[in-house]
């Protein structure tokens, strides 16, 4: 092993050392498995033995019942039916306790030779019983002959009993014998662990006292360049080891006469190297941490979406739903039915607010659906606010009726200006301003006043006031996002939940602006700021 490099010494040792391992690793696995098979086949070989006394036992015990029940039932006997037919079930079981006999003796002279005695007896008194059922059975009406004479159902249960003890001597044996071999056979597989660990143990002092002998040749040379180790750590770079072995300590020592060249180089530009490594882990953790954040941002906003959309499509199921199934319904019994005029006119009206109910939550979908085309200015001209706020109140009186809820109009109608917007982007900002004041009212007699003030001479504030449940705690500054009633009132409210979604767009797109707030004594306040549209003579 002296032409042999270190590593090439310490892998043959160690191949030797994993091959004996291994070697007895897979004795002690195949012996094992060995014993294992022997002792699961001694105890099927034992379980069948008892298994057939048991059934011989058992068997012997039907015989004498079936005897038993015929002297029971002496009225059988006259029957010659009856009597054929339990001539013939005692010879069925007859001919099984044969079977289960003979697959006893069959299984005793297989796997267990050395019990011949005590199976010999076992067949001895059951042959007894069998001679005993046989005679009983052919001449089982007569009486003894002789008033002395033993009985021979008698006779027949005292050898069931010497059957049932030799049978339970058989068993209690069986289950000795397997406790016996079964540590005899532990007792044998201890054996053979015992000599394959020593033979183990012999074969690791061996590869032992070969690896000492293979470090104290090396450990010089190392002791040497652990020296010349420490002097470096001591920034001393100018240390040599001299050392012309062509092996891996030869190789370590010259690579270590380089290592100390460049180390020099190294340390000098080691600290900018750190600098630049702080510099650069600083920026990229601060990196993660903006993108974690955008991401939790992002998911977050899908999640919400996701949501959204589940409560719309829950809501709008209904709210399309209901409008439909009563056109349906009314126009079916228009149909089918014969009506009077009175009737089929109401049913007529019922049909047409159905389908303008149907009509309004279609057209607050599309116009929701182009909101994104309101994002930017539009082109504004002078609208009359008195005459927008008195068609919103026209249009909202029958929805008013619907809810039992009053309009009161306290606006200075007399002062109010015209403000720059469009007519129908100003009448639809209103009629859902007016509509969500409705719903959310107070019912039968809630009450929705409008009013107005002046806050300076280009710029006009329109109040619209409900006296509904408000939504101070169960809105947390979110009222104007669409969809976003659905998920605090549960549906409970008729439409789509983005009315102020479109005022809110609406309003921006003319360069208005919406507000709320809680009426303190109950209901919401919501207001719209627009610009007063300039006079002819203010312009020239």
């Amino acid at each position: 092993m002296q032409n042999l490099k270190i590593a090439h010494q310490f892998l043959i040792l160690f191949a030797i050392l994993i091959l004996g391992a291994l070697t007895l690793l897979v004795t002690l696995t195949l012996t094992t498995r060995q014993v294992d098979e022997q002792i699961k086949s001694v105890s099927e070989q034992t379980l069948l033995v008892t298994r057939q006394l048991n059934d011989i036992r058992d068997t012997a015990t039907q015989i004498v019942g079936a005897f038993h029940h015929n002297d029971a039932h002496p009225a059988a006997t006259s029957d010659p039916s009856i009597a054929t037919a339990h001539a013939q079930d005692i010879a069925d079981i007859l001919l099984k306790f044969n079977m289960f006999l003979n697959h006893y003796s069959h299984v005793i002279d297989v796997y267990f030779p050395e019990e011949a005695s005590l199976r010999d007896a076992v067949l001895n008194r059951a042959s007894i019983l069998k001679q005993l059922a046989e005679r009983l059975s052919s001449g089982q009406n007569a009486a003894p002959s002789a008033p002395d004479a033993a009985d021979p159902f008698d006779e027949l249960i005292r050898a069931q009993i010497n059957l049932q003890t030799s049978v339970s001597e058989a068993m209690e044996h069986e289950q000795n014998e397997l406790t016996e071999r079964i540590e005899r056979i532990r007792d044998a597989l201890h054996q053979t662990n015992l000599t394959i660990w020593m033979s183990f143990l012999g074969l690791s002092v061996l590869i032992a006292a070969a690896a000492l002998y293979v470090a104290r040749r090396i450990v010089r040379r190392i002791e040497t360049l652990r020296t010349a180790t420490l002097k470096v750590g001591d920034t001393n770079l100018s240390i040599r080891v001299e050392d012309d072995q062509r092996d891996e300590l030869g190789d370590l020592a010259r690579s270590f006469n380089a290592m100390t060249v460049q180390l020099s180089d190294m340390i000098a530009g080691r600290d900018t190297a750190e600098g630049r490594l702080r510099e650069l882990n600083n920026h990229l953790e601060s990196l993660v941490n903006s993108r974690t954040q955008e991401f939790k941002h992002a998911k977050e906003q899908a999640e919400e979406a996701n949501r959204a959309k589940t409560r719309f499509l829950a809501s709008m199921g209904h709210e399309l739903r209901t409008p439909l199934n009563a056109i349906m319904g009314f126009a079916q019994m228009i149909k089918l039915c014969e009506l009077s005029k009175e009737k089929e006119e109401e049913y007529v009206t019922i049909i047409v607010d159905n389908c303008r109910t149907l009509l309004g939550e279609i057209n607050q979908l599309l116009v929701l659906s182009k909101l994104s085309d309101t994002d930017k200015m539009i082109e504004r001209q002078p609208v009359s606010l008195n005459q927008a706020i008195e068609g919103s109140i026209a249009r909202s009186t029958l929805l008013a009726r619907q809810y039992g809820v009053k309009i009161k109009n306290e606006t200075n109608r007399a002062a109010l200006p015209n403000v720059l917007a469009q007519e129908i982007t100003l009448n639809t900002i209103f009629d859902n301003l007016m509509s969500n004041a409705i719903k959310y009212n107070r019912p039968k007699d809630g009450q929705v006043t409008l009013r107005d003030q002046s806050l300076s001479r280009s710029l006009h504030r329109v109040f619209i006031e409900d006296t509904g449940m408000g939504f101070k705690e169960a809105f947390p500054g979110q009222a104007l996002e669409p969809f976003e009633r659905l998920k605090h009132f549960g549906g409970a409210i008729d439409g789509c939940g983005v009315g102020l979604t479109i005022a809110s767009n609406f309003i921006n797109s003319i360069n208005g602006k919406l507000g709320y707030e809680p009426i303190t004594e109950g209901g919401m306040r919501f207001w719209v700021d627009l610009e007063v549209a300039p006079n002819k003579s203010q312009t020239s």
